[in-house]
């Protein structure tokens, strides 16, 4: 099929791609994520609501991008269609950090390959925030990641199962932009803590979504354990 894009559609392309691209800023998104850590040491071996604090973190990193703003995370909590305002896709990369979040804890074992991994590039030093030239080379993981749920769920001869962003020249402008920023947050979180799924929960066996404007998890909570190196 071919695609045909009105003169407003190339422009709106040619002026966003180059946007999206110049804002990967592995640094700031580290910032941010240091943030989130605190959070997280202040509810250690306790369920946390992680599609709450997701959304909160990726608010944040928006607000920084968009206009230099920080987020009080109180506030978005308060009023969080002040924090959605901003951009819609945030739903999308926070769902992808849930998802990632569930299955390595659902998976202990590559959670923990996963993290040797991160190592092995960033070193063992909780709260390190890669630079680019790092993520580079943490993203042979991802792959191992996607090899390894794939061949768990048989879902590897399955035609368009993995296109998060779709193809072609219609695909998502921010990609690149999301895969960083999940990178940068999944590689901290594995260098500071373990987590695992409190015994209780509803989603042991398998992850509930519910449909709003787009799916989200149902009542998905972690416990996090700060690591001891």
């Amino acid at each position: 099929m071919d695609y045909h894009f009105s003169n407003g559609d190339r422009t709106y392309r040619k002026l966003a791609t180059p946007a999206f691209n110049s804002a990967l800023s592995p640094e700031m998104v580290g910032e941010t994520t240091l943030d989130l850590i605190s959070f997280i040491q202040q509810n250690l071996n306790r369920p946390i609501d992680v599609f709450e604090i997701m959304q909160r973190t990726k608010i944040e990193v928006l607000g920084k991008l968009a206009f230099g703003y920080k987020f009080d995370r109180n506030e978005i909590k308060k009023n969080p269609l002040k924090g959605h305002d901003l951009l819609t896709s945030h739903d999308t990369t926070s769902m992808s950090l849930n998802v990632s979040l569930y299955y390595l804890a659902k998976y202990p074992e590559m959670q923990e390959k996963a993290r040797e991994e991160v190592i092995s590039v960033l070193g063992n030093y909780p709260n390190t925030i890669p630079n680019s030239d790092q993520l580079k080379k943490i993203k042979g993981t991802s792959q191992d990641w996607k090899t390894y749920f794939a061949n768990k769920h048989h879902s590897h001869n399955i035609p368009f199962a993995w296109i998060p962003f779709s193809a072609g020249p219609r695909n998502c402008m921010g990609q690149k932009f999301s895969l960083m920023e999940q990178l940068v947050i999944i590689s901290m979180l594995l260098l500071k803590y373990n987590w695992t799924l409190p015994n209780n929960i509803i989603n042991k066996d398998k992850l509930l979504l519910a449909p709003r404007f787009l799916l989200r998890p149902v009542d998905l909570k972690l416990i996090f354990t700060e690591r001891i190196n």
